[in-house]
């Protein structure tokens, strides 16, 4: 598998989220330059600018374990 985050290939918090949301955002792209409808030109914008900024949102950090020796 490619990975490109460099992390080690785990799907991160919303990656499901980020899935719909680019295919739906791609859909309505291709659907506003088929149509030439700048509404739903517009609307996949900012649903791929959602997605794209969803990459950054971290993953929640697992707590750790402290070896309190008492």
């Amino acid at each position: 598998m490619f990975f490109p985050s460099r992390t080690d290939g785990r799907r991160g918090r919303f990656f499901r989220f980020k899935v719909i949301a680019f295919i739906v955002g791609s859909a309505l792209v291709l659907a506003g330059i088929r149509f030439d409808d700048r509404r739903l030109l517009n609307g996949g914008i900012v649903v791929l600018g959602i997605a794209f900024l969803l990459r950054f949102v971290r993953p929640r950090s697992k707590p750790t374990e402290s070896n309190t020796d008492s």
